[in-house]
């Protein structure tokens, strides 16, 4: 009885060795070999810090010194349409080259580490719990061009989270427009003005979670925002 003791705590030492060989989990961005079901390694989650203090809590603008979190001079002028907003970190480093990356490059298993960054946002901001979650749309010429809408594809990993359902076609966007990121800030407003169409009947009376992936000027998530609320939510 002993030796078969001893044969079979040598045969599980072996089986785990095998296992921790070949079935080991890697880190979603770098490829490093991360514990259990972890899925980002300590440096790239060190690289992801989130932003918890010196911005706006109105816009989402970063000061360049301080730490303290009040409204920004825009915002103290005139309020954005929306009542609360959540964002994680700034749009440089790694957390740009992971956007990138999901959005240009079709590298669709950085959704999961993005939603993750998205529901931290959400919770650290304390952001009031919603009916629906509506992503920003993408005109169907360049839903057609791209392949997909990601910021459709990260809500849909997030509303399970959360707990609100998903209404993909709440707002629509009726105008294929240049892409904001070749624009001035002036040119943006002027270029997404009434570009986007609210279904009435599926936003009246609901508190809407707006999903989008970067905001520079904030001209997109106002124009959703100001169609969102004009159709009732």
């Amino acid at each position: 009885k002993y030796e078969l003791l001893q044969r079979y705590n040598l045969e599980w030492r072996m089986l785990e060795l095998l296992k921790s060989i070949f079935f080991q989990s890697r880190c979603d961005v770098c490829g490093q070999i991360v514990a259990g079901s972890v899925f980002l390694c300590r440096d790239c989650m060190a690289a992801l810090s989130p932003v918890q203090k010196g911005f706006c809590p109105f816009c989402g603008r970063v000061y360049a010194e301080g730490d303290a979190i009040y409204g920004c001079g825009r915002c103290r002028q005139k309020l954005p349409p929306w009542t609360g907003l959540g964002f994680y970190g700034l749009y440089a480093g790694l957390l740009q080259q992971l956007v990138l990356e999901y959005k240009f490059s079709h590298r669709l298993v950085l959704g999961k580490v993005l939603v993750f960054l998205l529901y931290q946002a959400y919770k650290v901001h304390g952001l009031e719990q919603p009916d629906l979650i509506v992503p920003v749309p993408v005109h169907w010429k360049r839903l057609r061009a791209r392949g997909f809408n990601h910021c459709l594809e990260l809500a849909k990993l997030l509303a399970p989270q959360i707990g609100a359902a998903l209404v993909r076609d709440a707002l629509v966007k009726i105008k294929h427009t240049p892409p904001q990121v070749e624009l001035t800030a002036r040119e943006r407003k002027s270029n997404l003005k009434d570009s986007f169409q609210v279904v009435l009947n599926k936003v009246q009376g609901k508190k809407i979670l707006l999903v989008d992936d970067v905001m520079t000027t904030g001209t997109t998530l106002q124009e959703c925002t100001l169609a969102l609320v004009q159709g009732g939510a």
